[in-house]
């Protein structure tokens, strides 16, 4: 309902998870796509029907860009329709886009597992590394333009320090549960993981990566 005045009043909205940590500003994106009305990262787990059915990832709520300009179409009444029985934001999100009829302008992509996920690092390292070069454009019937960054630029289970240039979102540091809300800790520490290695060493703590 919030999203949804700030963009009828004529505000474009960022949604930004707080347990994230910012390496670049994300307009550096954003600026990119002056005619998109929805950016997000596109390296969703879930919803897992829709990872199959697209074969590609689907939006996570991590950092999301939604432009004024949703408020001319039908984006947030359908997404009034889906959240009466799917609470969660990632959800309601990606199954209103389902519903409008999306279609992602890129080659399906080969996952190396499947549900239920295995937790295994390098896996997950191999393919959020490869999940595309360049940003995915989707196109719906209803004249909405949404793109999805590429995995690895909102990293989860790539970042690594050799890759600041192209890290937008560094979304795998240390954080701590506070009610119902995830928070970037102070004390949290930046993982990596290197070709060929299985298990996530620690190469810096606190700020002194910086």
């Amino acid at each position: 309902m919030l999203w949804r005045l700030v963009n009828y009043l004529g505000y474009d909205i960022v949604t930004f998870d707080t347990d994230a940590l910012p390496v670049h500003h994300p307009s550096d994106v954003f600026d990119r796509f002056p005619r998109a009305d929805l950016i997000g990262s596109q390296n969703g787990r879930y919803p897992f029907s829709l990872v199959s059915y697209w074969q590609l990832r689907t939006i996570n709520m991590g950092m999301v860009l939604m432009r004024s300009s949703l408020n001319k179409t039908i984006f947030w009444d359908m997404v009034g329709k889906v959240s009466v029985t799917k609470p969660d934001d990632q959800v309601v999100l990606n199954l209103a886009l389902v519903c409008l009829n999306i279609s992602w302008q890129h080659p399906p992509l080969r996952f190396i597992y499947t549900y239920p996920e295995t937790k295994d690092r390098l896996l997950r390292y191999n393919e959020e590394l490869n999940s595309g070069k360049v940003p995915i454009e989707g196109k719906t019937d209803y004249h909405l333009n949404v793109i999805g960054v590429q995995g690895h630029q909102v990293c989860r289970s790539s970042c690594s320090l050799k890759r600041l240039d192209d890290i937008i979102i560094w979304h795998g540091g240390g954080k701590f549960q506070q009610g119902l809300l995830w928070l970037l800790g102070t004390n949290w520490t930046m993982q990596g993981l290197l070709p060929g290695q299985h298990n996530r060493r620690i190469i810096a703590k606190g700020d002194e990566w910086l």
